[in-house]
């Protein structure tokens, strides 16, 4: 089969020479991503996530799968082959054997010198018509090899005495390239060697108009010198001036001359160019001040001037007109009509007598809600303006009729890890990259200081202006030293540079401008906002200054100041950090500060009690859910308690409704910090002994996930002493099972049956049936220690029944992990199946924490059974992904660690997710020995335990 890919211009497919069409836009995208990387291949992983972003990973990879199938049959429709892919359960790429690709073929001649085949192979835009980063990247680094090319094909040609081809190719550098200063010199040379007089001056006077124009400077004398004898004297020293039209009007060069390069929106702007180039009449591309409106539509508008019968564009920036007269004047001005004009009206019959876009850059400060504002004059231009579309940038929506709005986020967040070319594509770390090389040519992108970029552009939460401001003093504060010596967004230096306007120069200015047309009533609400950390739903700051604030939070998305995202649970209102910041300052000018800080902290308090039981019942997933968005919340809330003395009642109940959610949510160690506090508090004060078994409870619970077992088990009995004076049944069986648990870990076995067994009987008699499913758990993972399999199998299984019918998905996952591993040990082959389920049901909650601890089961079972590869390679994954995302350890994973650690060596990391697919695929192969064993019979397949209504538990281990 003879099968080529070629992405120079358009992407093209061909067999045997005849052109296959594909119609999907992502298997266009696809197949450019693996001809871009042929001959090596991608991760599956990496290709669901760039082609189905908006999904979960596991449907992205079935997506990826569909569209891989569409592309065999297309190319198999046309050759009869299926061999067109090298594909396995990791990664997919072309087949070098059958395939061919026009960038592998240019990138061969570069390496081997063939400048002139590199040259004729080489052509100006990549898969066009495809919108992707990496293609975007891809492309400028090409070009970058073809600049090179070309200089070095001209190179040999001048030498080679081959002058007029030299030319040839200098002009299609030139084209490449038209601010190459060496290229429009050696132009005028090449001319000269072939007796062209006429064209060599023409050709210096291109290069004259061309620095005038771009860079205000002329010609060097040594330039000047090569046409001195041949220039007119009434010529020689006359510079052409810029001329701002060309024929019939239409505007030659009106947008900014920008001297530094845009990096990423690939998106966002073949989404505007679809908005300039369809039947809107009004586009507003508004967001925060500082995330790059101007230079976005600017980029937009480029593109859309390079295709054929692009309209006019007239380009106003508003930003130092303050009065709707001055505004006027400069559209008049830039649009080339002289004469005095009352409104934007008046230049209807100018502006509608072709299509045209016309740009009003910066605008909101002309947008008043009370009497004539921009908008009113915006809106009679448009009625009476047919081949008009205005496009407007904007901290604030314009509000009318048919108005499509774009609004800019924050630039894409650069990966967590990876090699050093993957992070380097990422906008953010090009932006930095880029301009700290202006400020400082030497500096260098090494191993070493990349994490310290990709840390610095998230703290700066991928905004343009603040990545430029650091970037610029990048000689002072370094990468590193900037993460150290920043105390805030806020205290980043100001910008230098001359024209610069005043309101970009600082974040605090440009928010500063944003604050100014706010009302008051608004910026209140902004100061308020402030208390939250991570955002808030409305009823919440509604509770906190008593009184209804959903149309001012409405005004500050509108201003760009506040994110709302609908949630299930309603809209969720965010802000960026930078942000958040200046609006605690306006705090802090207030009275009040203090007693806010308290009424949040009440708020959440009250939250995360509500919270607290359903976390352990078949609402699990969606409260789980609920809490992530309020994670922040509720450390705030529990951190301003442990700071008032006759708050701490309040603060050991905090720490009793969150323990759940921190383990679930893999932040144990965050809340042990805080318990440490807690109990030296607890020492210092009078506290009230059911208060105190409450505190007892969770800091045995905590100690326990560190491995801290003699610490825990103290706690523990601490608890049980207290709950039984106070006769508190739920929280002595809960402290009974728990102490059981610390006493199995200490090698304590009767000790720990016994806890185990009271537990049991505590909750039965109690009807406290959740902690009864636990107590049966735990006493399996005792009997498991004490070498008693069977049974131990039995309580697993029968803790896994009781679990789901409570709906407790934490728990049965855990427990079935459990029950794998037990069955393992008595050489079950139903292991692998309880495993694959235990996977399965934890993936319905969505907590890393626990998906972590079944990958470790997973790899010490398959590290005994003869497959260290795969261990080496899950057990790496999994120490790398709680090292990246801060995932602490949850109950039992300190010994299972180090059990693993006994018989695991380290190898190569996965994604987590690539790593889930691995585990999932052995599990289904049964590959137990190195070798492919039989598929687990549907006989031996455990029965679907997730509860038909979706819903989920906590796991067996430390109970509240």
């Amino acid at each position: 089969m003879d099968c080529r890919v070629e992405l120079f211009g358009h992407l093209k497919l061909t067999v045997h020479g005849v052109p296959v069409a594909i119609k999907s836009q992502r298997e266009s995208l696809l197949l450019a991503l693996l001809a871009l990387e042929f001959p090596s291949s991608l991760p599956r992983s990496f290709l669901a996530d760039t082609l189905w972003p908006e999904t979960s990973p596991q449907a992205g990879r079935n997506s990826l799968s569909v569209a891989l199938h569409g592309l065999r049959k297309i190319i198999s429709a046309e050759s009869g082959s299926s061999e067109f892919f090298n594909a396995d359960a990791i990664r997919v790429g072309l087949n070098p054997q059958v395939v061919s690709t026009d960038v592998q073929d240019f990138r061969l001649a570069l390496k081997s010198g063939k400048f002139g085949e590199a040259v004729k192979i080489y052509r100006p835009n990549l898969a066009f018509g495809l919108v992707h980063e990496s293609l975007e990247h891809a492309e400028s680094l090409l070009q970058l090899d073809a600049i090179r090319a070309h200089e070095d094909h001209v190179r040999q040609l001048n030498d080679d005495k081959e002058y007029r081809q030299a030319h040839s190719v200098n002009a299609n550098l030139l084209q490449l390239d038209p601010f190459n200063e060496r290229a429009h010199v050696r132009s005028i040379k090449l001319l000269l060697k072939l007796g062209n007089r006429p064209d060599a001056l023409a050709a210096y006077e291109s290069f004259a108009r061309m620095l005038k124009t771009n860079f205000g400077t002329e010609p060097r004398p040594a330039v000047k010198e090569l046409v001195a004898d041949i220039r007119p004297a009434k010529m020689r020293n006359f510079v052409e001036p810029d001329l701002a039209t060309g024929g019939g009007g239409r505007t030659r060069n009106p947008l900014p001359i920008r001297l530094t390069k845009y990096f990423g929106r690939s998106k966002e702007l073949a989404l505007l160019q679809e908005l300039l180039g369809g039947d809107r009449r009004l586009v507003t591309v508004v967001g925060l001040g500082g995330i790059g409106k101007t230079r976005f539509a600017e980029e937009g508008l480029r593109a859309v001037m390079a295709g054929p019968d692009s309209p006019r564009v007239f380009f106003a920036s508003l930003a130092a007109h303050e009065t709707l007269d001055s505004a006027t004047a400069e559209v008049a001005r830039v649009a080339n009509q002289e004469g005095v004009f009352k409104s934007l009206r008046d230049l209807a019959p100018f502006l509608s007598t072709e299509p045209t876009i016309l740009v009003l850059d910066s605008v909101e400060h002309l947008i008043r809600a009370n009497g004539p504002d921009l908008c009113d004059q915006v809106e009679e231009l448009i009625d009476a303006s047919s081949q008009l579309t205005i496009l407007c940038t904007s901290r604030v929506l314009l509000e009318l009729e048919g108005e499509a709005v774009l609004r800019l986020e924050s630039l894409a967040e650069p990966p967590k890890s990876g090699a050093l070319e993957e992070m380097i594509a990422n906008p953010r770390i090009q932006l930095y990259v880029d301009r700290a090389r202006l400020a400082s040519p030497e500096f260098v992108v090494t191993e070493s200081n990349i994490g310290a970029i990709a840390e610095v552009s998230r703290f700066l939460e991928g905004i343009p202006l603040a990545i430029e401001l650091a970037a610029a003093n990048v000689r002072a504060m370094p990468p590193k030293a900037l993460l150290t010596r920043l105390e805030s967004r806020l205290s980043l230096p100001a910008s230098t540079l001359r024209k610069i306007p005043s309101r970009h120069r600082s974040l605090r200015a440009m928010l500063e401008t944003s604050f100014e047309v706010l009302k008051p009533v608004e910026q209140r609400a902004l100061s308020l906002c402030a208390v939250f950390r991570g955002g808030c739903f409305e009823p919440q700051l509604s509770a906190l200054v008593e009184a209804k604030v959903g149309s001012a939070l409405g005004r500050l998305c509108d201003v760009s100041l506040l994110n709302s995202v609908a949630t299930p649970f309603g809209q969720h209102y965010k802000m960026f950090e930078v942000v958040r910041e200046f609006a605690s300052d306006t705090l802090a000018e207030n009275a009040e500060t203090e007693e806010l800080r308290d009424r949040h902290a009440m708020i959440f308090l009250a939250v995360a009690q509500e919270c607290q039981p359903m976390l352990a019942d078949h609402q699990q997933a969606k409260t789980f859910a609920r809490m992530q968005l309020d994670r922040e919340n509720f450390f705030a809330a529990l951190d301003c308690l442990l700071s008032r003395e006759d708050r701490l009642d309040e603060a050991i109940r905090m720490v009793t409704a969150l323990w759940r959610y921190w383990s679930l949510a893999g932040i144990l160690h965050l809340g042990r910090t805080r318990m440490r506090t807690l109990l030296k508090l607890c020492e210092q004060h009078v506290v009230p002994p059911e208060l105190l078994a409450e505190a007892n409870k969770v800091a045995g619970s905590l100690a326990y996930s560190e491995g801290d077992f003699e610490t825990s088990r103290m706690h523990h009995e601490k608890a049980i002493e207290f709950f039984s004076a106070g006769h508190n049944p739920q929280g002595l069986a809960a402290s009974l099972n728990n102490a059981a648990l610390s006493a199995m870990r200490c090698e304590e076995i009767e000790l720990a049956i016994k806890y185990a067994t009271d537990s049991h009987r505590v909750a039965k008699e109690n009807n406290i049936p959740d902690v009864v499913a636990t107590a049966v758990g735990t006493l399996g993972l005792t009997q498991k220690v004490a070498g008693q399999l069977e049974p131990a199998t039995q309580n697993f299984a029968e803790a896994v029944a009781q679990f789901q019918e409570l709906g407790n998905t934490y728990a049965t996952a855990n427990n079935l992990r459990h029950l794998a591993t037990c069955e393992f040990e008595i050489s079950r082959d139903t292991w692998r199946a309880r495993l694959a389920e235990a996977i399965k049901v934890a993936e319905s909650l969505e907590s890393e924490a626990l998906l972590l601890s079944i990958l470790v089961s997973a790899a010490l079972l398959f590290a005994k059974s003869g497959n260290p590869e795969s261990a080496s390679t899950l057990f790496a994954t999994v120490q790398q992904v709680r090292n990246e995302d801060a995932v602490s350890l949850v109950a039992g994973d300190a010994t299972l660690n180090a059990e693993a650690s006994k018989h695991i060596d380290l190898g190569a990391p996965l994604v987590l997710a690539e790593a889930i697919e691995l585990t999932r695929n052995l599990l289904s192969m049964a590959i137990v020995t190195g070798h492919i064993d039989r598929p687990v019979p549907p006989q031996e397949r455990l029965p679907g335990v997730v509860n038909p209504n979706g819903t989920n538990g906590t796991q067996n281990k430390s109970v509240n």
